[in-house]
């Protein structure tokens, strides 16, 4: 995977995986161990992946993802992708503004992204000096 700025590192990748997998543990309410028994794996392990002490394996990485509903790269910073009709309602939504409209939202989110992305770098760049 890269970046703007290249390859991340491995702790990067342990961290962002860590992150998501804390996040997505959370919004379910779950424990690090009904986790662990969800994928087989101790909890301890549960606990140095979300640390970022530690970078799951390829299939614990999919096991993690078929237990979230989630993409494997959703763990390595890749965003999360919108649905089909998602997007279908967006596009019909947008459709019905003036091309003024339009306009003003297409640049509101490409400053927007281009924010996150700058966030990012830096959060990124943060991460590694620390380490």
């Amino acid at each position: 995977m890269r970046n703007a700025s290249g390859p991340r590192s491995r702790a990067t990748l342990a961290h962002l995986a860590g992150a998501r997998i804390r996040t997505l543990r959370l919004e379910r309410g779950w424990s690090e161990e009904h986790l662990a028994t969800l994928v087989r794996l101790p909890s301890s392990l549960i606990r140095d992946y979300e640390d970022g002490r530690n970078l799951p394996r390829t299939y614990t990485l999919y096991q993690l993802s078929q237990v979230f509903g989630t993409r494997i790269g959703s763990f390595l910073g890749e965003p999360e992708q919108l649905s089909h009709p998602d997007l279908s309602r967006l596009a019909v939504r947008l459709s019905r503004l003036d091309s003024g409209s339009r306009r003003a939202i297409l640049e509101f989110l490409q400053a927007f992204t281009s924010g996150l992305e700058s966030l990012s770098l830096a959060m990124e760049r943060e991460q590694d000096r620390d380490l």
